[in-house]
C-alpha cells in the first residue's frame, strides 16, 4: 500500500524515472556510472545507493505531487535525521511503534523513561503462535535489570486510555472557557489558504520561483559530462531557494 510517505521520497511521484536506488547484486554495484566490487560479503537483500548514484531521468511520465512540495518534504525529513532532538515527537523506530507513550513517562525512582514492553505467555495458541502481552515499563529495569529499578509493568490498554481521557478533559475545558470560537477561526483561515499575503508580494514570489525553474530548465539544457558536478550543485542551490520561499 503507498503511504503519504512513500510519495513525498520517491522521485517517481514528481514525474521522475529513477533507478539503481537499490543494488540487487552479490558483488558489485553501481557507483558513479561504474561497476564497483561490493565490500565485505554479500548481504541477506538489497542496498540503499547514494542519491549520487542514482539514474535519473526527469519529466518521465506524468507527476502526482509537485516538486516544491517534494523537495519541502525532503529537506524536513533530512533536518529531523540531522537535529532529531530538536523535535518532541518520536524518530527512528518510535516513530512506527504501536507504544504511543514510549519515552513520555519518566520514571521517579531512577530517572528513566518507560518504554513499550512485550512480553509472552507460557501458553500458545492452536495455530502455534506466541500469546503476547503489552505494556509499559521502566527504560532502566529493561536495559540494567534490577540492579537500576524494580520491575513494573503497566497494561498498554488501561494507560493510554487513560492517558487520552485526561487528553479529552483538557481539550474540553479549552473549548468550554470560550475558546472555541478562536479554534474555529484558525480552522476557516487554513481552510481558506492559511495566511494572507499581499497581492505584489505574492506575485514577486511566483516571478522569484519561475526565474528558479528557468535556471533549472538552462542548468538542464546545458547538462554535459564535464559540468555534471557543477550543475548538481547549482541545482541543489537554486532548489533550496524554491523551498525558502
Amino acid at each position: 500500500m503507498t503511504t503519504i510517505r512513500d510519495m513525498l521520497m520517491n522521485p517517481a511521484y514528481v514525474g521522475d524515472f529513477v533507478w539503481n536506488r537499490h543494488s540487487f547484486g552479490k558483488f558489485h554495484r553501481l557507483e558513479q556510472g561504474r561497476a564497483v566490487p561490493l565490500k565485505g560479503l554479500p548481504g541477506s537483500g538489497p542496498e540503499h545507493n547514494r542519491p549520487d548514484d542514482w539514474v535519473v531521468v526527469k519529466d518521465a511520465h506524468l507527476a502526482l505531487i509537485s516538486r516544491t512540495l517534494f523537495q519541502a518534504a525532503r529537506s524536513k525529513r533530512e533536518s529531523r535525521q540531522r537535529n532529531p532532538s530538536e523535535y518532541s515527537y518520536r524518530t527512528g523506530h518510535g516513530a512506527h511503534s504501536s507504544f504511543l507513550l514510549t519515552g513520555l513517562i519518566r520514571c521517579l525512582h531512577c530517572g528513566h523513561t518507560w518504554q513499550g514492553y512485550t512480553t509472552n505467555k507460557g501458553r500458545k495458541r492452536n495455530d502455534g503462535s506466541a500469546v503476547k502481552t503489552l505494556g509499559y515499563a521502566c527504560g532502566g529495569y529493561v536495559t540494567k535489570g534490577n540492579s537500576c529499578c524494580q520491575r513494573l509493568v503497566l497494561p498498554k490498554e488501561e494507560i493510554e486510555t487513560w492517558v487520552f481521557e485526561q487528553i479529552a478533559h483538557l481539550v474540553r475545558g479549552y473549548l468550554e472557557s470560550g475558546a472555541e470560537q478562536k479554534l474555529r477561526e484558525m480552522i476557516e483561515q487554513e481552510v481558506a489558504g492559511g495566511d494572507r499575503f499581499d497581492a505584489s508580494e505574492l506575485a514577486t514570489v511566483r516571478q522569484c520561483q519561475a526565474d528558479i525553474e528557468a535556471g533549472i530548465e538552462n542548468l538542464l539544457d546545458n547538462l554535459t559530462p564535464t559540468n555534471r558536478e557543477y550543475v548538481d550543485r547549482q541545482i541543489a542551490r537554486l532548489k533550496d531557494e524554491t523551498v525558502q520561499l
